[in-house]
Parts: C-alpha cells; sequence; structure tokens
C-alpha cells in the first residue's frame, strides 16, 4: 500500500480535482465531517481557508492519497480502518475530513483531506515526520490485510536521528547502528505490553531500564547500557498523555533516575562479566584436566577393549584379595557371576555402576550408601577403599567422627573442586543418555548431600540429578549466547 500526501492551499482548485469527472472514470464524495456546509465541497474547503487567514497559515490542507498494488482490493470496512489509521498516527483524529473515491482503469483509489486548522487553539497543527509516519501505517496495513510490501520513494532506509542522539553516540563512543537498534527495541516492547509492568519486564529483557525524565514535557524515558537516555515520547512518536495512561499501574517513586538506572545496569553487567569469567576459569580446568587424564584413559580403555563382551561381576567378590583379581579365572566361574549380575540388574537396578580398575559392580543406591559409610569410617588404603564401595553399603546415616579444624580452601581449591564436579556430571550425564554403565570415580566426586539423595532415592533420582544438570547448561548456553 501507498501512502502519499502534501500541505496545500487553494481550497477551490482541490475541490474541481477531487471531483474531476473527466480525468477519472468515476469520482464519488463519500465523507464529509465537521463542516458547516456539507452540500458543496468547494464552499466548505473555501470556509477553510478563510479560518486559516486568522492564524496566518497558507498551506490548510492535509491532502492524502491511499491506492494499492495491482490486481489487489480491499473491502469497505478495510478501507475505512485504512483512513482511520493514518489519521490516528497523524493525530488528527477531531479534524473537519473529506473522502473521495476514484476509480481509473478499474482500480480504485481515495483521498482524504483534513484541515490543519486547530479552531480551539486558533492556530495551525503541525505534523512532524509524517513520511514515517505514513510509511509505518502502510507496513502495519498491509501485515494486517496480507497485501504486497510497496517502498514509496520517500521511505527512509535509516531511521533518522536527532542531533543530540548523534552527539551521544559519538561521545561513548559507539556505533550508531546500536541507537537504531535499540529505539527499534523500545517501540517493539512498547507495542507488545499493555500496562508499565510488562513494559519494565520487555525491556529488562534487552538490558534496559525504564528512568524518570528532567520535565514534564518528558516524564518517562529509557537508560540503555551506555548511559544513554531515550525520550518515550521522540522514541514512540506519541503524546505525553498516552505514555503517562500506559504506565499508570507503575509507582513513580519506585522508577529510578536516569543515573540510578545507569548504576544498576552497570551493577548488572558487571555481575554478568564476573560469571562468565568464573565459567571460562572453570571450563578451562575442566579441558586442562581432561587433557591430562587422556593418556590414563586411553591405556585404561585398550585392555578393556581386549576383554570379552560380557557384563561386569557384582559386588559378592569384593572380599577377594588383590592377588585373586590379578589372577585370570576360570571361564565357567566368570559366566556364572555374569549371570547373577544381570539377574540383580533385571530384579531392582536399572543403572549399574562400575570401578573400571577392579570391576566390580554395583547399583546406584547400594554404591552411594557404601560411598557415605566410607567417608565416615576415613578407611585407608586405595585398593582396600575402593573395593569397600561395593560390599553393600547400609542405608543407615553415618555420622562422621570429629576431626580437627581444617584451613580454609583456597580460590584454586574450590575452583578445582567445582571444575571435577562438573566433568563428573557431564560424564554421568552421557553415560545416561548412551545406556552405559556409570564410572564410580565420577560418583565419588559427588559431594555427600548428593550421595544420600542417591542413597535415598536410586535411579529415580540419578534421572533427576541428570535433567537438572543438561537444564542448567542449557541457560549458560542461552546467558553466553546474549
Amino acid at each position: 500500500m501507498i501512502i502519499g500526501a502534501n500541505k496545500r492551499g487553494n481550497g477551490g482548485q482541490l475541490a474541481g480535482y477531487l471531483l474531476n469527472q473527466e480525468k477519472n472514470e468515476h469520482a464519488e464524495l463519500l465523507e464529509m465531517r465537521g463542516f458547516a456546509d456539507t452540500g458543496n465541497l468547494k464552499s466548505a474547503l473555501n470556509c477553510i481557508e478563510l479560518e486559516a487567514m486568522q492564524t496566518n497559515g497558507t498551506k490548510p490542507f492535509y491532502h492524502c492519497w491511499l491506492r494499492l498494488d495491482e490486481g489487489e482490493t480491499l473491502t469497505a470496512a478495510q478501507w475505512q480502518k485504512s483512513f482511520a489509521s493514518v489519521e490516528r498516527r497523524l493525530h488528527l483524529e477531531d479534524q473537519a475530513r473529506v473522502v473521495v473515491e476514484h476509480q481509473l482503469q478499474g482500480e480504485k483509489h481515495y483521498h482524504v483531506v483534513w484541515s490543519l486548522v486547530d479552531r480551539e487553539r486558533g492556530q495551525m497543527i503541525e505534523i512532524p515526520f509524517d513520511g514515517m509516519r505514513r510509511t509505518e501505517v502502510a507496513r502495519k496495513l498491509e501485515k494486517e490485510f496480507g497485501l504486497r510490501k510497496l517502498a514509496p520513494a520517500h521511505e527512509p532506509e535509516k531511521e533518522r536521528l536527532r542531533r543530540e542522539e548523534w552527539q551521544q553516540a559519538e561521545r561513548t563512543p559507539r556505533d550508531v547502528a546500536e541507537v537504531r537498534d535499540t529505539k527499534a527495541t523500545i517501540r517493539a516492547a512498547w507495542q507488545r505490553s499493555d500496562n508499565g509492568a510488562a513494559f519494565c519486564a520487555a525491556l529488562e529483557e534487552h538490558r534496559l531500564l525504564l528512568a524518570i525524565g528532567d520535565s514534564q514535557r518528558q516524564p518517562f524515558g529509557v537508560v540503555d547500557e551506555h548511559g544513554q537516555f531515550h525520550v518515550l515520547t521522540r522514541t514512540l512518536d506519541a503524546r505525553a498523555k498516552e505514555v503517562r495512561g500506559k504506565l499508570a499501574d507503575l509507582d513513580c517513586e519506585q522508577i529510578p533516575s536516569v543515573e540510578q538506572a545507569h548504576e544498576r545496569l552497570q551493577e548488572r553487567q558487571a555481575e554478568r562479566e564476573r560469571k562468565t569469567e568464573d565459567e571460562r576459569q572453570a571450563d578451562a580446568a575442566i579441558q586442562k584436566d581432561g587433557e591430562a587424564r587422556e593418556p590414563e584413559r586411553k591405556g585404561q580403555e585398550e585392555p578393556t577393549q581386549a576383554k570379552e563382551p560380557a557384563a561386569q561381576p557384582v559386588h559378592h567378590e569384593a572380599n577377594r584379595t588383590e592377588a585373586s583379581r590379578a589372577a585370570p579365572e576360570p571361564v565357567h566361574e566368570r559366566d556364572a557371576r555374569d549371570t547373577d549380575a544381570r539377574a540383580a540388574s533385571a530384579e531392582g537396578d536399572r543403572f549399574r555402576v562400575i570401578d573400571r580398575e577392579s570391576g566390580l559392580a554395583s547399583g546406584v543406591s547400594a554404591f552411594a550408601g557404601a560411598a557415605l559409610d566410607y567417608i565416615a569410617t576415613q578407611a585407608e588404603g586405595v585398593i582396600e577403599g575402593i573395593a569397600s564401595l561395593f560390599d553393600g553399603g547400609s542405608t543407615a546415616l553415618r555420622v562422621p567422627k570429629q576431626e580437627s579444624a581444617r584451613a580454609p580452601k583456597s580460590a584454586l581449591q574450590r575452583l578445582q573442586e567445582r571444575a571435577a564436579k562438573e566433568r563428573a556430571l557431564r560424564n554421568i550425564s552421557q553415560s545416561v543418555q548412551r545406556g552405559d554403565d556409570l564410572n564410580a570415580a565420577d560418583l565419588q566426586v559427588l559431594p555427600p548431600a548428593e550421595l544420600e539423595r542417591l542413597r535415598d532415592g536410586g535411579d529415580e533420582y540419578l534421572m533427576r540429578l541428570v535433567r537438572r544438570y543438561e537444564r542448567e547448561r542449557e541457560d549458560r548456553g542461552r546467558e553466553r549466547e546474549r
């Protein structure tokens, strides 16, 4: 849809053009609103010119024409809605209006003429940036009515910024395109918000804050992370009364000033940067630890691949000596134990915990209980301690022995523990998703509180733990993308 317009005078000539039957196949006067004489268009427009002479105005008519692309049509109700949309966007709702229909070569288009004389105030009405406003209405109507988009010659490719906005962008310094994007974001948030609370929430999604202006003409504005203040009435091209009406549900005392809003945004930015740096250090520690363990992991996988693809033995062999573990065992005994392990798994636990060094297996709940027992008793000996994790464990709560006060952990130690926990949760999640057995070393890294929940909840809590980890990982990924 193309919506063109101009400001002009000479009401007699304009009336002759609008009702010219020779140039047009059909010309019909559809509406005259707000005129004393509604029987004669030329006389009515001449009266407007007389009113304009009292205000020293020479162009009292805003002549607008609306046309569609070839082959497109609208209903009478849709045309009326189009006239009303243009009128509302130009703030000419209370002005005298004329609507004329023209038909040329089978195609209809319409002319609408508004009076620019404000009879109440006795002065002419100014319409700044009327070309941008008409284009905005045209794009909206095209989308609403399913019309093809037509770009008139006067449509600007980029939004024009005011002088103070250019100056502030240069002082920041920042790209002028960012200022345009910010203003477009504010307008989009305003259009999809029904009240002030929704508008504030939509702004905060894009790291913007509503702030109180410094005058009655600029009551509200939006502050971005660079501290630039975007006056709402100018950004939205709306009246202050309209802005106050939508934001009436907000308590003005709770809305920050420009300086306060900028400080809040800076604090939030610093917090995001701190979290990002912590995550970066944790990822680096995880990667470094993974690279250090890669040779060890490869050494463990090679002999494992040489073995038969049989199920791992159950925890009943925890009392074997180290020598008997290293010695080869008869095939028929191993097959019998594999059968027992499969039966035990089918009866209860869905997931099995495997110790890669000893080859011992256990259920999730039993392993967590045994791990808590091991922590409580502080058993000595690495091999015996690991083997004791598969002796069934106790489901009763164990109270650790009283220990002497320990020195507080350093920042590096806390970072290493967090990295180890992150790596363990990642391995557990991958094992669950693939349906593989869990590695005992990964579960041992979990804190006692998680082990207690695993002991009580077993496989069910393990699944909740994995889902929570995946959800938090996705949230961190979205935060990085922002």
